[in-house]
């Protein structure tokens, strides 16, 4: 009897478990899907797409089609504005962008952004851990690299796009021999140029970290083109041995030209135009036509020189150095900054600028920037600011030096993005823009033919913006300011990638499932990063937002979050609407009427769980219902006063007065006596009558 209760049971589980609704499959760990039709390996990675943090992973279209991914990093924001440009290049010689976007990232438990690119690069011509030389024959180099380098740079000129990726190591041989079909790699998934070594970069950008060199310009490829034809010329790499800092010290001295073939022996037509790609002034620098023309057959003649290369008639003894380029005086004072400023405030160095360089821009320069540099106080800071200031005397167009920052203006807002995303401190930025650092930068580089008025504009609001303190606005606030294609780097959101006001709800709503989350939905970063992305959605609320009053404060954001949702249209976020009904709490508090403020909570618990800010926003901020309710409380509020009052009254009277009470009782006692007097009579009518009356 018992087995048989036991099948019968094990039946009913087994039909129970037919009715109920299949588990969801979790994801596979070794699988990230992008789309509907793209899925990476997170377990096959592919060494020949790295480039130093970030890493390239095999790839698959829906179709089978092969591709690679590349992983980006938030504090090296990528270039995703081009790539809808890049995509629709029809040249054959440059990888093809399939798609990118943001991808769960199992192996980190996190967010990443990713570039997907076809499969089709095969492998680099020359590989970064090999000496940088290839000595490819001059015959081979034009016809299978140079031909379609050049007409791909035209294609991408015409398009209004720098590639900022050409070097050696970023050719493939696109699965073919004998070079017959290279392929330029990529370059979008970094800040401009971040990819390419120094020795690829004029002497200005080579001198920055990669993360801070700024926007690039189509001089800067024309220059990378240059130093990629000598490098797989040459046999031999003369730099495999010398330190970078050697490397620019020598492009400075003797040009980069002259330094870059000391130990080129090749000659031929080949080394005309390796010269006037690789001329450091980029006015002087060839442009593409001009590549085109030489190409054709054509002699070119010399441009004319606009500016000569100062040189002093006697050099100064510094740190071991006999200098005589003030650009290299320039580079060595960044060493030794005690040194530095003590021998700039000496009058051996003053002297030297006015008797041996001969030269009255820069004496005239030097003197404005000791002024400027006097100009904010003579504090603890005026040592570097008239340092970097110098420097940016004796170099114009050189990077901002000021601490421990080298950086081209342009470049501050990636260099923002970098120092945040590693928690790096950011004080020299900020007093770089404080004291406006840039301003003297632009007034001494547009000498040399800079466009420079933009980069004015830029920073003096964003000296304002570092005048204030509160929300939206200080380094966080300049950070997406200069940086407007930055994520939001906010610490609460270290695991998800948040590109727009849309991501910043998804990424709140999938933590507040993960974490129980009910505080802390915003900070200095993601008021920010809102101001930059959509002013309209929050310049309104920004005054309330900045409110010592809590409930100011929480009301706005509440604003904030369902104009989001309700203006993009957005699927309801159940977790996160959970999590502000708890952070929102003192909100209801604020309703005097407990049935009413009951009432309110139950339904704000419904349009929770259907994830609805908006409607939730509505329920909370019911003007009509607060004015009512306030109505409500202020009669109530009166009434308790007058109680009150004739209480105390009362109390009063009772206290001091012996002879209170008596006339009203008085009057009660005569009222009681009429009224017993009258029931007597009328009783005793009544008997009087009962006893042989009218009947």
């Amino acid at each position: 009897m018992a087995a048989k209760q036991d099948d019968k049971k094990q039946d009913e589980d087994k039909a129970a478990q037919d009715k109920a609704p299949p588990k969801p499959a979790l994801p596979p760990v070794n699988i990230a899907t992008l789309g509907s039709d793209i899925e990476i390996l997170c377990d096959q990675p592919m060494p020949q797409y790295n480039s130093g943090e970030l890493k390239g992973y095999a790839a698959r279209l829906k179709s089978g089609k092969s591709c690679f991914a590349v992983l980006c990093e938030n504090f090296l924001v990528p270039r995703t504005f081009l790539t809808s440009k890049f995509s629709q290049l029809a040249n054959m010689n440059i990888v093809r962008v399939v798609a990118s976007g943001v991808v769960y990232w199992p192996p980190e438990k996190k967010q990443r952004y990713v570039f997907i690119y076809e499969d089709t690069l095969g492998m680099p011509i020359l590989t970064r851990d090999q000496p940088q030389a290839l000595g490819m024959k001059h015959e081979r180099l034009m016809n299978a690299i140079i031909k379609p380098l050049v007409v791909l740079m035209l294609e991408l000129r015409d398009a209004d796009l720098v590639h900022g990726g050409i070097r050696a190591t970023n050719i493939y041989d696109g699965n073919a021999a004998n070079y017959e079909n290279i392929m330029l790699g990529e370059a979008l998934s970094a800040p401009p140029t971040y990819h390419q070594p120094s020795i690829y970069m004029p002497i200005e950008k080579a001198m920055c970290p990669p993360y801070a060199r700024g926007i690039s310009s189509f001089s800067d490829d024309i220059f990378a083109l240059g130093v990629t034809i000598l490098t797989l010329m040459r046999n031999e790499d003369p730099f495999s041995e010398m330190r970078e800092e050697e490397i620019i010290r020598q492009r400075l001295e003797h040009g980069t030209y002259s330094f870059f073939t000391t130990h080129q022996r090749s000659t031929g037509p080949l080394m005309e135009l390796v010269r006037g790609l690789l001329h450091d002034d980029w006015q002087q620098r060839w442009t593409i036509e001009e590549v085109l023309a030489w190409m054709d057959g054509k002699r070119l003649a010399p441009k004319k020189q606009k500016t000569v290369r100062t040189k002093a008639v006697r050099a100064f003894d510094y740190e071991g150095y006999k200098i005589v380029r003030p650009e290299s005086f320039a580079y060595e004072l960044q060493f030794n900054p005690k040194v530095a400023k003590d021998t700039i405030l000496g009058e051996p160095f003053e002297t030297w600028i006015q008797r041996s360089l001969s030269n009255d821009k820069i004496t005239t320069d030097f003197q404005d920037a000791k002024h400027s540099a006097e100009a904010h106080g003579k504090d603890g800071t005026f040592g570097d600011r008239l340092l970097s200031k110098t420097i940016t005397t004796l170099f114009p167009g050189a990077p901002i030096f000021y601490k421990n920052i080298r950086a081209m203006p342009e470049g501050l807002g990636y260099l923002a993005a970098y120092l945040f995303g590693n928690h790096a401190n950011t004080q020299a930025l900020e007093e770089i823009i404080k004291f406006n650092m840039v301003a003297f930068w632009a007034k001494i580089a547009e000498h040399s033919g800079a466009e420079t008025q933009n980069i004015k504009q830029r920073f003096e609001s964003a000296q304002a913006n570092s005048m204030h303190k509160k929300l939206g606005f200080g380094i966080e606030g300049n950070l997406y300011y200069l940086c407007p294609e930055a994520p939001c780097l906010s610490p609460i959101l270290n695991n998800y990638c948040v590109r727009s006001p849309e991501d910043l709800l998804m990424a709140l709503d999938d933590l507040c499932a993960k974490t129980n989350k009910s505080d802390g939905f915003f900070d200095k970063h993601i008021i920010a990063f809102l101001m930059a992305r959509d002013k309209k959605v929050i310049e309104s609320e920004l005054m309330e937002l900045n409110s010592f009053e809590v409930h100011q404060s929480k009301t706005a954001l509440l604003k904030i979050f369902a104009n989001i949702q309700e203006r993009a249209g957005m699927r309801g976020l159940p977790n996160l609407c959970k999590g502000l009904l708890i952070y929102l709490n003192p909100l209801f508090e604020r309703i005097h009427d407990r049935k009413l403020r009951e009432e309110i909570k139950k339904t704000a618990e419904g349009i929770a769980g259907s994830g609805n800010i908006p409607k939730l926003e509505r329920l909370i901020n019911n003007n009509k219902q607060k004015k009512d309710d306030k109505a409500k409380f202020v009669n109530a509020l009166r009434e308790y006063k007058m109680i009150n009052e004739e209480e105390s009254h009362l109390e009063n009277q009772l206290a001091n007065n012996p002879k209170f009470g008596f006339g009203t009782g008085y009057e009660i006692a005569a009222i009681i006596s009429g009224a017993i007097a009258a029931l007597v009579i009328l009783a005793a009518t009544i008997l009087q009558y009962s006893k042989g009356g009218v009947f």
